[in-house]
C-alpha cells in the first residue's frame, strides 16, 4: 500500500478539490528523502447548538460522509470516531458574548485529531486536507447557512493504543487485517 500522502495517492483522493501542479514531461522527478512518518486516527468532536444536527439521521449523514475519506486511503472504518456534542443554551461563548446572542446564525466548531498517519510539512498537502474538510462539511454546515470553524491536530502515534494493542503501521499486513476485521485484533508485534 502506498503512503497516504505520497504523490499520486493523495491526488486521487483530492482530484476534485484542489488542482495539482503539472510538470512538463522533460522535467525529471527527484524523489525527496524519506521523512519520518507519524500517525493520524480521525477523531472528530463537533460542538454545536441544539438548533443544528437535531436528529440521529442528520448526525449519521455527516458521519457517513466523513468515514469514506479515511477508508479510501486504507484506514479501517472503526478508526473514525465522530462525536456530535450539543452545547446547552448559553454555554458556548465566542469572544465575550454567548453564541446564541452575538451571532446571527448557528456556530459549529470542529476539533479533529489525526493520529494514524501524519502529514508531511508541506503547504500544498495542508491545503488539500483543508479542501477535503471543506468538501465534507459543505452539505451539512455551509449549505444550511451555519457559521463554522475547525482545527486539525496531529497527535504522536506512540501515545495511541486501541483495546490494549499498539495499532499496526500504516499499510502493513497488520493494518490490512484490521481493515478486514473492522476491529482491533491481535497482530504480530502489536501488544502494548
Amino acid at each position: 500500500m502506498s503512503d497516504l500522502f505520497c504523490e499520486g495517492s493523495i491526488n486521487t483522493v483530492f482530484k476534485d478539490t484542489v488542482p495539482t501542479s503539472k510538470k512538463s514531461s522533460s522535467q525529471k522527478h527527484t524523489p525527496e528523502p524519506a521523512k519520518k512518518k507519524s500517525p493520524k486516527m480521525p477523531f472528530w468532536n463537533i460542538y454545536q447548538p441544539r438548533s443544528t444536527f437535531k436528529d440521529d439521521a442528520s448526525k449519521q449523514a455527516l458521519a457517513r460522509d466523513i468515514v469514506p475519506f479515511y477508508t479510501s486511503i486504507g484506514l479501517p472504518a472503526f478508526y473514525v470516531v465522530v462525536n456530535s456534542i450539543h452545547m446547552p443554551h448559553g454555554t458556548m461563548y465566542i469572544g465575550s458574548g454567548r453564541n446564541d446572542e452575538t451571532r446571527s446564525k448557528p456556530f459549529v466548531r470542529f476539533a479533529i485529531d489525526h493520529i494514524a498517519v501524519r502529514q508531511p510539512d508541506d503547504d500544498e498537502q495542508y491545503r488539500r486536507v483543508v479542501a477535503m474538510f471543506e468538501r465534507i462539511v459543505k452539505l451539512h454546515v455551509a449549505d444550511k447557512g451555519y457559521s463554522w470553524e475547525f482545527h486539525i491536530d496531529e497527535t504522536e502515534r506512540r501515545l495511541w493504543g486501541i483495546d490494549g494493542f499498539e495499532p499496526p503501521p500504516f499499510g502493513s499486513e497488520g493494518q490490512k487485517l484490521w481493515v478486514e476485521k473492522n476491529e482491533a485484533v491481535p497482530w504480530k508485534g502489536g501488544k502494548l
